[in-house]
């Protein structure tokens, strides 16, 4: 913020300029009296007024945006005060002030190198107007044009030594202030100030709030290559690790550094269609199925879409190795019986509640191995399921609370809170969200009738109705 003197010229220099305004308009009043009245000259006599007056109001507008310009500044709105002073500037652009206070509110706000600019901006357009009409100038505005071109230069030196003065923030601040401001940046801006300095490097790649979340996209500006080289520094402090539209040797090269031990704390993992397209089964059965079984202890949500690759990794053998998985949505462009896997042989899953799949084709058969192995899933979501599946359900989920039938929108997650759950009459409330527009002919009252085995007195609610359910079924609303 400035001082109070250099405020006090500011406000002069803006004085200076409407005073001079008030002297011509003053001098041109007499100039109409005098010539144009007296010589029956109206036409010119009007545009004349016409002129003096839009410059007056030019005038006095110029001084107020002044005003304000400067009381943004001291609140701290400096882009509110940096329109003020460009209004300034086209109500008298070849007026020096207008730069003026514009380089006083960048170099206010810590632009310093623009400051630079505006300032020299001034003292060219106030030598260019003393060089043009110093013979017209009395001695008095010579004088004050000069007082403004000495601040201008001074201003500008000030700004300029402003502007070789670097102060290192991470050096200052303790670290867990220095913790929550990278936390804060982008990816690409973490990567990027990496290069700022061996300091700057040691402190980001140290961070544990700053790589909480890390990504791989192919064709953004995240640095992949950057990424894959410092994993071994930063791996320990991921918790979430997504891979967009990646290839299949950046998803093998950190599924081998997986197998490393460098990411111990992994909780969440999204693998899109495009980075397992190409996965050969031999990588697969090497390195993927190595990966998933060293994050059997921390993985608890798993978001992977293998696209239409057949021979990619099976549902049965992520659930086997990952033991801790609660919430898995599983999605595949063909038929979900080709990557279900074999369940037939697998250990009882029973942390895994929330089961979202999404196939080309899903039947009963498909799933009923699965719902004997994961008998707590509370919540299940299918896209792409035949009536079928409705039978299998009656039959083994017996802790389901939620259930969407083909939904085309989104359906509610889980109360996580046992006893904060719904409930009525003392039973446990049941949802169906089931699509009006999905196929769903063949459903009978019968299929969604108390479709968990349990008491015939619990609630079942059917968010959106179906068309075809017959006999009417007393449904509660």
């Amino acid at each position: 913020m400035e001082d109070d003197s250099s405020n006090n010229n500011n406000i002069w220099s803006s004085h200076f300029f409407f005073s001079k305004q008030c002297i011509d308009l003053e001098a041109h009043r007499k100039t109409l009296d005098d010539n144009a009245i007296q010589n029956s000259q109206l036409q010119q006599a009007s545009d004349d007024t016409i002129a003096i007056i839009n410059n007056f109001f030019e005038s006095h507008l110029f001084v107020f945006l002044d005003i304000r310009s400067q009381a943004h500044a001291m609140l701290g709105h400096y882009d509110a005060a940096y329109a003020d002073v460009k209004k300034m500037i086209q109500c008298a652009p070849n007026s020096a002030v207008g730069y003026l206070k514009k380089g006083n509110i960048l170099s206010i706000s810590g632009r310093y190198r623009r400051a630079i600019k505006a300032y020299s901006k001034g003292i060219k357009k106030i030598t260019m107007a003393t060089t043009e009409a110093s013979d017209g100038k009395n001695q008095r505005e010579k004088e004050k044009q000069e007082e403004i071109r000495q601040l201008l230069v001074a201003k500008r030196n000030e700004a300029t030594m402003m502007n070789t003065i670097s102060i290192d923030f991470l050096s200052i601040f303790p670290n867990e202030i220095n913790d929550i401001i990278i936390s804060q940046l982008s990816q690409r801006r973490r990567l990027t100030c990496l290069t700022v300095s061996r300091f700057w490097r040691r402190t980001i790649l140290e961070s544990a709030s700053g790589w909480k979340k890390l990504s791989f996209h192919k064709h953004s500006m995240d640095g992949c290559p950057w990424l894959l080289n410092i994993i071994p520094l930063i791996g320990r402090f991921v918790k979430k690790l997504t891979f967009g539209n990646t290839d299949e040797q950046t998803l093998l090269r950190c599924f081998e550094l997986i197998t490393q031990g460098h990411f111990s704390k992994i909780q969440q993992l999204q693998i899109t269609a495009n980075s397992t397209r190409n996965l050969h089964p031999l990588s697969v059965n090497n390195t993927v199925l190595t990966a998933f079984s060293r994050m059997n202890v921390s993985l608890t949500y798993l978001n992977l879409n293998i696209g239409i690759n057949k021979e990619s990794i099976t549902l049965a053998s992520i659930i086997q190795l990952c033991k801790n998985l609660t919430h898995i949505r599983f999605s595949n462009g063909t038929d979900l019986r080709d990557v279900v896997g074999d369940f037939t042989h697998a250990e009882q899953q029973n942390a895994l509640i929330n089961l979202e799949l999404e196939s080309a084709f899903i039947t009963g058969r498909d799933i009923r191995t699965l719902l004997q192995k994961c008998q707590c899933i509370r919540r299940l979501i299918m896209l792409g399921c035949t009536t079928s599946v409705l039978k299998t359900i009656n039959n083994y989920a017996l802790n389901l609370e939620i259930l969407g039938y083909n939904p085309s929108f989104a359906v509610p997650e889980l109360n996580e809170k046992k006893e904060n759950r719904e409930k009525i009459n003392g039973n446990e409330l049941y949802s169906y969200y089931i699509d009006k527009n999905s196929n769903t002919n063949g459903i009978t009252h019968h299929d969604v009738q108390n479709p968990t085995g349990k008491k015939k007195d619990c609630v079942c609610y059917m968010v959106t109705m179906v068309d075809h359910v017959s006999p009417p079924y007393p449904f509660s609303h």
